[in-house]
């Protein structure tokens, strides 16, 4: 899907409804990380749905390498 469809107007409607810690994971492409590689030995690139991979693998990150599971973890009391 494009971002501009559905991802930004929903990060911006959270912005505008006075979220305060508002992390995006935006990744240029979604490539794997567990071993599996493709016929010339890259990793194999999936089309931008299954970015969900890296939350389940715990391999999405903010800027600042924080993992998603790391920053879930800060949230809970």
């Amino acid at each position: 899907m494009i971002p501009d469809t559905y991802e930004r107007p929903t990060i911006q409607r959270l912005l505008d409804a006075g979220a305060k810690d508002v992390t995006v994971y935006n990744p240029d492409k979604v490539l794997d990380k567990n071993g599996i590689k493709d016929e010339n030995g890259d990793p194999v690139e999936y089309n931008g749905h299954f970015s969900w991979f890296d939350f389940v693998h715990n391999q999405a990150h903010d800027e600042g390498k924080q993992t998603v599971f790391d920053w879930i973890g800060e949230k809970v009391k």
